[in-house]
């Protein structure tokens, strides 16, 4: 017998033609846009589960763990657990899942440009804005208390890679709401 493919192969295959064949009529500054954005949400998703917010001789820490080490042992935990809920923490949360979240508006705006729907630059532009103002309170409100987590920990934490990589998306985020701007007109 012969296997027919079912009929969700053959739409997932119809999509993904569709995709690619739009995708290469695009011009190239709407790719580099789109490009962009998924770099930047994937950083942002980085951030958000990676455990080295802070780090130091004693561990590191990120949003959700904390891990400890000495000359022979190391201990890792839940953070809330291990140093109690600390309302800058949850707040730097808060504001990364709602960018994550803010994201899923923005791919519809990619998915309209990319299937010709209707190019709605000016949305995804102003997403992007709203975005880039939610990583700055969250860097914002972590950079200023996270001394506090050291404090409590009798360590010296320094601020480190995850923190770094959510700064730098919000430059990459500045970068490309300029770039919509320019594709807005």
């Amino acid at each position: 017998m012969s296997s027919m493919p079912s009929c969700c192969d053959w739409k997932l295959s119809d999509i993904l033609k569709k995709l690619i064949t739009n995708t290469a009529e695009l011009d190239v500054e709407k790719i580099i846009h789109i490009i962009l954005q998924l770099l930047s949400f994937f950083i942002l998703i980085g951030c958000l589960v990676a455990d080295q917010w802070l780090s130091g001789e004693t561990g590191y820490q990120g949003l959700w763990n904390v891990c400890y080490t000495n000359e022979t042992s190391s201990c890792c935990g839940k953070l809330d657990d291990v140093i109690g809920y600390k309302d800058f923490i949850g707040a730097t949360r808060a504001f990364l899942i709602i960018e994550s979240l803010l994201f899923l508006a923005i791919f519809y705006t990619i998915y309209k440009t990319v299937y010709k729907d209707d190019p709605v630059y000016v949305a995804s532009t102003f997403l992007t804005g709203f975005i880039g103002f939610c990583t700055f309170l969250s860097i914002t409100i972590y950079g200023a208390r996270h001394d506090d987590v050291s404090k409590i920990n009798m360590s010296t934490m320094k601020l480190s890679v995850s923190y770094i990589f959510c700064t730098l998306n919000l430059g990459l985020q500045i970068i490309i709401g300029v770039f919509g701007l320019f594709l807005i007109q």
